[in-house]
């Protein structure tokens, strides 16, 4: 593998965040116990009417950039603003009510640092149950190991094995705490994603990334923990997709699982200590 020079200014945050003050404050302090320094932080608050400024204020000493937008325009709108705005190398974009173990950015640097023409690193993940009480950094079921493994599976230019492995639970990732190549970031058109696929736009875009270089996925499923919990998008009804949206998904995963069986450049998954 090619060795690159990545450092921790390279990774940009960008936490999306509405109304969600309690869980943007975890979410806030799992980023800045990170095990690196030093990552540019940014908040897009669409137009919150809670404390979410206060909240974001109170991690001024971390110098947290805190982007309000004049109305809120909706969650693509918020992340076009994304778009706009990262400057970095490379950019995750964080929901609000997602928590991060403390060493992700670590091995993502690390990644950067031993992998060649990285488009996306992203991560397996851990869901998990919230009530509205339950607002500590970490889920009481789980104390974080102080290490994650270091185990990785490398997609070399190859989407159609990448969209074979979100359907496979031991491969699966998310687009929340994705890290993505800014130029590429810059270059994806949410507004088109969002009318072919509705909600469920988030694999089909990881797909797209997949095609513009190689993807990487965090095998430890304790990378990321994403938060269920009461009012979230993906459980309302009244933001399903329809039907033409559901086929065009489903015609996708289709194609590319005939063309993973083809013509497969999948090159397993790496358990080696990478530095």
């Amino acid at each position: 593998m090619q060795h690159s020079q990545f450092c921790p200014q390279d990774i940009e945050i960008l936490v999306t965040t509405y109304n969600r003050a309690a869980y943007l404050k975890a979410a806030l302090t799992s980023i800045v116990n990170q095990t690196i320094k030093g990552i540019p932080i940014t908040v897009l608050d669409n137009a919150s009417t809670d404390n979410t400024q206060a909240i974001v204020e109170s991690f001024g000493h971390h110098k947290v950039i805190y982007s309000r937008a004049r109305e809120n325009g909706g969650g693509i709108a918020n992340a076009k603003r994304g778009q706009a705005l990262a400057h970095a190398r490379y950019v995750m974009l964080l929901h609000d009510d997602d928590i991060l173990h403390p060493q992700f950015l670590e091995r993502v640097l690390q990644c950067l640092n031993y992998f060649s023409d990285v488009a996306l690193i992203a991560s397996r993940f851990t869901r998990f149950w919230s009530r509205p009480d339950e607002l500590s950094v970490y889920p009481e079921f789980y104390k974080p190991s102080k290490n994650l493994r270091q185990r990785y599976f490398f997609f070399q230019n190859d989407p159609s094995s990448f969209a074979a492995g979100l359907l496979w639970p031991k491969s699966q990732s998310c687009v929340s705490g994705m890290v993505v190549r800014n130029d590429l970031f810059k270059t994806v058109d949410l507004d088109a994603l969002s009318y072919d696929y509705g909600k469920n736009m988030d694999w089909p875009y990881m797909i797209g990334l997949s095609s513009m270089g190689n993807a990487i996925v965090v095998e430890d499923p304790s990378s990321l923990f994403y938060r269920i919990h009461e009012g979230q998008d993906s459980l309302c009804d009244n933001t399903g997709v329809t039907a033409d949206q559901f086929l065009r998904w489903g015609k996708l995963f289709y194609r590319k699982l005939i063309e993973s069986a083809n013509t497969s450049r999948y090159r397993g998954l790496f358990d080696r200590k990478i530095v």
